[in-house]
């Protein structure tokens, strides 16, 4: 039986071929040989209404030549439905020969490389195009632009596992967090007590590392527990010159010159400061890092449709292509003291804050960071329905 897409399509192939002002009457009648009004099956009655479908709709000929194609679906194939009537698709839009193979019951999947040499994922369905004289003439294609649905999996995925994987390592921080309290106090008791000065350089290191990993514990349940931030009245111009004064001596000792020149003088609003100083030095700290023989650190603090922008772009050694994907992922570093964990929590924090951060890298030239935080002023931010914000 034929679905209501192919009787549509039957007709309007019907009604193109008869001569203009000229209907006839088995054409004015439908399906279950009722009498409808001529007008409301003209050809540019039906043309109307397949403009309007909500998904890509094309016809094509035997041998694979497009007969008939609405906007929508020209649009997601990125072409202009002039450069499709009447040519091969599989010449125009190349890897559109599966379109060719029908099959009513299933929706199927490929992939198709775009003129701007981006990769669409498209969902589609091809069955028989039947016509008025019984004969198999062709196949109706019905598709849609699957990329904004694969986005939103992919981010509602990325937050389970977010979400799993905070809770593991929440749970196994706070139980390593306990026994490396009781190791660090007997280390600095023996560095206070022994006598032997290599025994004392060995509880020296002991306590160094316990140190570290404490550090590292720390960070680790900011990643993991669900944070309440603590808004609070902050200048993040001052914030920002006091995180760079920590770094300042280093930064002149590597031949390091900043640039800020889109500082605005002074930005008031509602955050969790500790919390933002975290990202600021996480941030500052990667490219120094980067850039050991020196260079240039531009900085850009604005205030933008309620907005504020903060950026910071070196001139470092920049991201390899093969692992820009991977910079987020946990433990995931190309330092060799690092702990992998630097960009995910500022990630973390960033995004608690309702922002976004975005990275931008090309190797050899290097790395700029921007982070987006929502603008929040004396009255909407502190307890006025923030989200996941308490006054502190």
């Amino acid at each position: 039986m034929a679905t209501p897409l192919h009787q549509f399509i039957m007709a309007l192939m019907r009604l193109r071929k008869k001569t203009t002002g000229l209907v006839a009457a088995s054409v004015a009648k439908d399906d279950a040989g009722n009498e409808g009004a001529a007008s409301s099956r003209s050809p540019q009655f039906l043309q109307a209404i397949l403009s309007q479908m909500p998904c890509g709709v094309m016809l094509l000929d035997r041998d694979g030549r497009v007969l008939l194609i609405n906007p929508l679906g020209a649009r997601i194939l990125r072409r202009h439905s002039d450069t499709l009537i009447g040519r091969m698709l599989q010449d125009v839009v190349p890897g559109t020969q599966v379109f060719m193979d029908p099959d009513a019951a299933a929706c199927r999947e490929l992939e198709l490389l775009m003129p701007e040499g981006m990769v669409c994922p498209i969902g589609y369905l091809s069955a028989p195009y039947v016509d008025p004289d019984g004969m198999r003439n062709g196949v109706i294609v019905q598709y849609q632009d699957l990329s904004v649905l694969k986005a939103l999996l992919s981010k509602g995925q990325d937050k389970e596992r977010f979400v799993a994987v905070g809770r593991v390592v929440a749970g196994v921080a706070h139980e390593i967090k306990n026994p490396l309290f009781g190791i660090s106090s007997v280390a600095q008791i023996f560095e206070r007590e022994l006598i032997n000065p290599i025994h004392r350089e060995l509880a020296q290191a002991l306590l160094a590392e316990t140190r570290r990993l404490n550090h590292l514990v720390d960070e680790l349940l900011v990643y993991g527990r669900p944070m309440k931030l603590r808004a609070e009245r902050c200048d993040l111009s001052r914030l920002l010159e006091e995180v760079f004064q920590v770094h300042r001596r280093e930064i002149r000792e590597k031949g390091i010159v900043v640039r800020d020149e889109q500082l605005v003088p002074k930005i008031i609003t509602y955050v969790d400061s500790g919390q933002i100083r975290q990202v600021f030095l996480n941030l500052l700290r990667n490219a120094v890092d980067a850039m050991p023989r020196g260079g240039e650190i531009a900085l850009t603090l604005l205030l933008e449709d309620r907005y504020i922008i903060f950026s910071l772009a070196d001139e470092g050694e920049g991201i390899p292509a093969q692992i820009f994907d991977r910079v987020y992922d946990l433990f995931f570093t190309t330092k060799k003291a690092g702990t992998g964990l630097g960009l995910t929590i500022c990630r973390k924090i960033v995004q608690d804050h309702g922002g976004e951060i975005i990275l931008e890298s090309t190797e050899g030239k290097g790395t700029t960071v921007t982070v987006k935080l929502p603008y929040r002023g004396a009255s909407d931010a502190p307890g006025a329905g923030s989200p996941g914000i308490q006054k502190a």
